[in-house]
C-alpha cells in the first residue's frame, strides 16, 4: 500500500503535466513550438533514445484518464503543426516512439 502513494503522486503530475502542455499547444500560437522543445528537455534528462518515447508509452498503458491526456496532447501537437510537413515529421518520431495507432484504436475502442 505504502509503494503505491509515490506512483499516485507521480501519475497525478504527469496527468496534469498532459494537460498543461495540451493546454499550451491548443491556446497559445508560440506554445506549439515550446511544447515540444520540453519534451525534448525531459528526453535528454531522463536518456530517452527518442523524443516521445515516454508519451508514447503512458498512452499505450491502458484505458484510463492518464492516457487519454497522453493522447489529446498528441492530437493538439499534431493538429497545430505550423506545416503539413512538421507534421509529417512529428508522425516519424511518434512511430520510431513506437507508438502503434492500431492498437490504441483496439484499447479505446474496446474501453468506449
Amino acid at each position: 500500500m505504502i509503494k503505491s502513494k509515490p506512483r499516485t503522486k507521480y501519475l497525478i503530475l504527469f496527468f496534469f503535466h498532459f494537460q498543461l502542455l495540451t493546454t499550451a499547444c491548443e491556446v497559445s500560437s508560440g506554445g506549439h513550438a515550446g511544447v515540444p522543445e520540453a519534451l525534448s528537455t525531459l528526453r535528454l534528462r531522463y536518456g530517452e533514445p527518442c523524443r516521445f518515447r515516454f508519451l508514447a508509452g503512458m498512452v499505450q498503458s491502458g484505458g484510463g484518464e492518464l492516457p487519454a491526456a497522453g493522447l489529446r496532447l498528441l492530437a493538439a501537437l499534431l493538429r497545430g503543426a505550423p506545416s503539413p510537413k512538421r507534421r509529417l515529421y512529428l508522425q516519424a518520431e511518434l512511430d520510431q516512439a513506437g507508438l502503434d495507432v492500431s492498437a490504441l484504436r483496439k484499447v479505446f475502442l474496446f474501453i468506449s
